[in-house]
Protein backbone atom coordinates (compact mmCIF):
# COMPACT_ATOMS: atom_id res chain seq x y z
CA UNK A 1 0.00 0.00 0.00
CA UNK A 2 1.42 3.67 -0.60
CA UNK A 3 2.88 5.42 1.91
CA UNK A 4 0.32 8.07 3.75
CA UNK A 5 -2.68 6.05 2.01
CA UNK A 6 -5.18 4.47 4.24
CA UNK A 7 -7.56 1.65 3.87
CA UNK A 8 -10.42 3.64 3.97
CA UNK A 9 -9.24 5.17 0.59
CA UNK A 10 -8.82 1.80 -0.75
CA UNK A 11 -12.23 0.58 0.37
CA UNK A 12 -13.95 3.85 -0.99
CA UNK A 13 -11.69 3.56 -4.41
CA UNK A 14 -12.87 -0.41 -4.37
CA UNK A 15 -16.60 0.70 -4.08
CA UNK A 16 -16.55 3.41 -6.31
CA UNK A 17 -14.97 0.63 -9.58
CA UNK A 18 -18.12 -1.53 -8.50
CA UNK A 19 -20.58 1.06 -8.46
CA UNK A 20 -19.85 3.32 -11.08
CA UNK A 21 -20.24 0.66 -13.94
CA UNK A 22 -23.36 -0.69 -12.78
CA UNK A 23 -25.13 2.65 -12.90
CA UNK A 24 -23.91 3.23 -16.44
CA UNK A 25 -24.19 -0.34 -17.58
CA UNK A 26 -27.65 -1.26 -15.89
CA UNK A 27 -30.38 1.00 -18.51
CA UNK A 28 -28.41 -1.38 -20.99
CA UNK A 29 -29.02 -4.80 -18.83
CA UNK A 30 -32.95 -3.99 -18.34
CA UNK A 31 -33.05 -3.49 -21.64
CA UNK A 32 -31.71 -6.89 -22.78
CA UNK A 33 -32.92 -8.81 -19.91
CA UNK A 34 -36.75 -7.72 -21.26
CA UNK A 35 -35.58 -8.26 -24.97
CA UNK A 36 -34.46 -11.85 -23.58
CA UNK A 37 -37.70 -12.21 -22.16
CA UNK A 38 -40.30 -11.00 -24.22
CA UNK A 39 -41.36 -10.63 -27.98
CA UNK A 40 -39.16 -9.09 -29.84
CA UNK A 41 -39.57 -5.18 -30.28
CA UNK A 42 -37.80 -2.65 -31.85
CA UNK A 43 -34.93 -1.23 -29.80
CA UNK A 44 -36.01 2.21 -29.96
CA UNK A 45 -40.11 1.67 -29.14
CA UNK A 46 -38.71 -0.27 -26.04
CA UNK A 47 -36.34 2.72 -25.20
CA UNK A 48 -39.20 5.24 -25.62
CA UNK A 49 -41.84 2.22 -23.89
CA UNK A 50 -38.95 1.89 -20.61
CA UNK A 51 -38.51 5.89 -20.47
CA UNK A 52 -42.37 6.78 -21.03
CA UNK A 53 -43.79 4.27 -18.52
CA UNK A 54 -41.13 3.86 -16.01
CA UNK A 55 -39.47 7.25 -16.25
CA UNK A 56 -35.36 7.19 -15.70
CA UNK A 57 -35.53 5.05 -12.60
CA UNK A 58 -36.60 2.71 -14.77
CA UNK A 59 -33.16 1.74 -16.39
CA UNK A 60 -31.99 1.11 -12.70
CA UNK A 61 -34.32 -1.72 -11.92
CA UNK A 62 -31.98 -4.55 -9.87
CA UNK A 63 -28.90 -1.85 -9.71
CA UNK A 64 -28.53 -2.81 -5.87
CA UNK A 65 -28.55 -6.32 -6.21
CA UNK A 66 -26.10 -6.30 -9.00
CA UNK A 67 -24.21 -3.75 -7.35
CA UNK A 68 -24.21 -6.02 -3.97
CA UNK A 69 -23.16 -8.87 -6.15
CA UNK A 70 -20.01 -7.49 -7.68
CA UNK A 71 -18.89 -6.72 -3.96
CA UNK A 72 -19.85 -9.73 -2.28
CA UNK A 73 -18.42 -12.20 -5.57
CA UNK A 74 -15.00 -11.48 -4.80
CA UNK A 75 -15.09 -11.35 -1.36
CA UNK A 76 -16.38 -15.17 -1.10
CA UNK A 77 -14.44 -16.19 -3.73
CA UNK A 78 -10.87 -14.75 -1.82
CA UNK A 79 -12.11 -16.29 1.60
CA UNK A 80 -12.82 -19.60 0.22
CA UNK A 81 -10.26 -19.97 -1.76
CA UNK A 82 -7.68 -19.00 1.13
CA UNK A 83 -9.42 -20.74 3.97
CA UNK A 84 -9.22 -24.13 1.37
CA UNK A 85 -5.56 -23.88 1.60
CA UNK A 86 -5.11 -23.19 5.56
CA UNK A 87 -7.11 -26.25 5.23
CA UNK A 88 -4.65 -28.34 3.50
CA UNK A 89 -5.97 -28.01 0.22
CA UNK A 90 -2.95 -26.99 -2.20
CA UNK A 91 -4.04 -27.83 -5.79
CA UNK A 92 -4.58 -24.21 -7.32
CA UNK A 93 -6.97 -25.62 -9.61
CA UNK A 94 -9.39 -27.74 -6.63
CA UNK A 95 -9.23 -24.22 -4.45
CA UNK A 96 -10.10 -22.45 -7.71
CA UNK A 97 -13.01 -24.68 -9.02
CA UNK A 98 -14.55 -25.19 -4.95
CA UNK A 99 -14.07 -21.52 -4.89
CA UNK A 100 -16.40 -20.92 -7.80
CA UNK A 101 -18.64 -23.27 -6.96
CA UNK A 102 -19.05 -21.81 -3.55
CA UNK A 103 -19.52 -18.01 -4.76
CA UNK A 104 -21.94 -18.73 -7.14
CA UNK A 105 -24.67 -20.98 -4.87
CA UNK A 106 -23.69 -18.02 -2.39
CA UNK A 107 -24.28 -15.19 -5.17
CA UNK A 108 -27.34 -16.80 -7.32
CA UNK A 109 -30.10 -15.63 -5.26
CA UNK A 110 -29.00 -11.83 -5.67
CA UNK A 111 -29.23 -12.78 -9.58
CA UNK A 112 -32.37 -13.87 -9.41
CA UNK A 113 -33.80 -11.06 -7.35
CA UNK A 114 -31.72 -8.90 -9.99
CA UNK A 115 -33.53 -10.72 -13.30
CA UNK A 116 -36.99 -10.66 -11.07
CA UNK A 117 -36.73 -6.47 -10.58
CA UNK A 118 -35.51 -6.04 -14.13
CA UNK A 119 -38.81 -8.00 -15.03
CA UNK A 120 -41.67 -6.76 -12.79
CA UNK A 121 -41.01 -3.29 -12.05
CA UNK A 122 -43.90 -3.29 -9.43
CA UNK A 123 -41.90 -6.26 -7.66
CA UNK A 124 -39.37 -3.71 -6.20
CA UNK A 125 -42.68 -2.07 -4.51
CA UNK A 126 -43.56 -5.84 -2.99
CA UNK A 127 -40.50 -7.87 -2.19
CA UNK A 128 -37.52 -9.31 -4.55
CA UNK A 129 -38.62 -12.64 -3.23
CA UNK A 130 -42.16 -12.70 -3.26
Amino acid sequence: MPEGVSWGVHTLVSLGSAVLPVLVTNPFDVLKTRRQSRRREVLRVQVHSLLKNEGIRGGQLGATLTMAGYCISPTVKLCTYHTLDACGVHSPGVRGFLSGIVTAVVTCPLWVGKVRCQLTPEARVRSVVA
